[in-house]
């Protein structure tokens, strides 16, 4: 039952920390030049505007997935993704620089949410929950959102197509290879997939992960 409680927590945590993603992006982009996403309403945190159909449906068969599996395993999978923002480069102050800054813009605000949920654990407030019973449910809510956010942060990091990484990439590479990263074709994003399982498999993944949830749970005391 625990395990359950956690899965159907992870929604609105996901939910929304993708969605301050995007609208990070967006408030950047809107500094830099581009009012793109303010005319599209894409800075609001009504989350009606930000959903994307087949992302929210994988997010949610994944969730559901993970409620069913739990009778058998510990393994729990959740994946999904927002709508992403517009942006044109062409209305940016300095595109080359400005993309660069929209695209850190997602990553960075899910860091901060990240030290801002785990500023209980950093100050001792709460201690790091090992389970509901251990440390109680706002203390297991604060932890997935400081996990949540530190996995988002670093999978948008890597730079492939269509991630924030690549469009990162992208910036410095010439100008007949930015074309492959920030429009990439269905081949392209079959590629990104396989590459992605195979990253986040590897141990070296996994391990930076942790090592970054322990240090934004834990400064106060290292």
């Amino acid at each position: 039952m625990e395990k359950i409680i956690l899965i159907i927590m992870l929604f609105p945590i996901l939910l929304l920390s993708l969605i301050i993603h995007e609208i990070a992006h967006g408030r950047m982009a809107f500094f830099r030049g581009d009012p793109s996403a303010l005319y599209e309403n894409r800075l609001s945190f009504n989350p009606l505007v930000h959903l994307d159909k087949t992302g929210t449906i994988v997010m949610a068969s994944t969730l559901l997935f993970s409620i069913i599996a739990t009778t058998v395993t510990n393994f729990i999978l959740c994946l999904g993704w927002a709508k992403p923002v517009p942006v044109r480069e062409e209305n940016l102050d300095n595109p080359k620089i400005d993309i660069i800054l929209v695209s850190l813009a997602g990553p960075v605000s899910n860091f901060i949410i990240a030290f801002l949920a785990g500023l209980p654990f950093q100050i001792g407030l709460l201690r790091v929950p090992s389970s509901f019973s251990s440390e109680g449910l706002v203390s297991m809510f604060l932890y997935l959102i400081v996990n949540v956010n530190i996995v988002l942060a670093i999978f948008n990091l890597l730079p492939l197509p269509p991630l924030d990484g690549s469009k990162i990439l992208a910036s410095f590479l010439p100008e007949k290879y930015q074309d492959t990263l920030k429009y990439p074709t269905r081949n392209v994003l079959i590629v990104t997939i396989i590459l992605t399982i195979l990253l986040i498999s590897l141990p070296g993944f996994s391990g930076l992960i942790g090592f970054l949830i322990k240090l934004f749970t834990s400064i106060g005391s290292m």
